[in-house]
């Protein structure tokens, strides 16, 4: 039962329809293509007449980024809260972009620390009795803990609100309420990246034979050109996985929003 709820052809139809923004889910396949650029020919060990160019890249990228991160995850809590074009747009909601963005940054960072600093520690104080042991027994905290920060990071993604990072029984009580639709989540979030995998691979194949014997502008051009179809296959991926999670998280938590001005499509 709960397999078929979480349902990929109904994300297609989703984004399909009205509720997704096509121009705004354009800015950020621009957005995507430039990071994907930028990052690709910055010089990787950059000489010192290349310093600037390289720290412009640098800044650049991670702006970028920064901006990438934010709109997936605002589009998220749009469509989780079902509000109508679901993708920002990044001029528009520049502000809430990049607030967004950082107290993700932040929610991570924090997670991360916490994940490593008790893992640690547990690990340290078994290890002058057995190295296995140590492992095995650091892997029951590391278990929880990470179970705990995917139930804070759906919290933040349903809220945008930087307390659901660190509210411990929040995150908790909502994957004991997401165990019966995680699986469903996984499965099909695991089809959508195999799919994207296949495809990149196939873009590979096709792309090295191509770029190899080439030199300079031409090589350069071919590459971008294959950047491009990258950038297609991973924005498409990403703004159906968007979908996937809403219809997750909504069914998790039980709501049933349908504000005012929402047209649905089969949702």
């Amino acid at each position: 039962m709960a397999l078929s709820s979480i349902s990929i052809r109904k994300a297609l139809k989703n984004v399909a329809s009205e509720n997704y923004d096509k121009t705004n889910i354009f800015y950020f396949f621009i957005l995507s293509f430039l990071t994907g650029l930028i990052s690709s020919f910055s010089p990787q060990k950059p000489k010192t007449e290349e310093l600037p160019i390289f720290l412009l890249c640098l800044i650049l990228t991670i702006f970028f980024s920064l901006l990438i991160n934010g709109i997936y995850t605002v589009a998220s809590n749009n469509a989780i809260n079902r509000k109508k074009g679901v993708f920002p747009n990044p001029i528009k909601n520049f502000g809430k972009i990049i607030t967004t963005s950082l107290s993700m940054v932040l929610g991570n960072i924090f997670w991360t620390i916490v994940m490593f600093s008790v893992t640690a520690v547990v690990m340290i104080s078994i290890m002058s009795i057995s190295k296995v042991a140590a492992i095995l027994v650091a892997a029951i905290p590391l278990l929880c803990l990470a179970t705990l920060f995917i139930g804070a990071y759906f919290n933040f993604i349903t809220s945008l609100s930087l307390s659901d990072w660190f509210n411990f029984k929040k995150a908790w009580n909502f994957m004991k309420d997401a165990k019966s639709y995680f699986l469903a989540y996984f499965i099909k979030s695991v089809a959508v990246g195999l799919i994207v995998l296949f495809a990149y691979m196939a873009l590979m194949l096709i792309a090295v034979p191509i770029i190899v014997p080439l030199k300079g502008l031409a090589s350069t051009a071919i590459s971008g050109i294959f950047m491009l179809f990258y950038t297609v296959v991973g924005v498409l991926s990403s703004v159906y996985m968007v979908d996937l999670t809403a219809q997750f998280v909504r069914k998790a938590k039980k709501m049933n929003v349908k504000p005012k001005k929402q047209i649905e499509a089969g949702v």
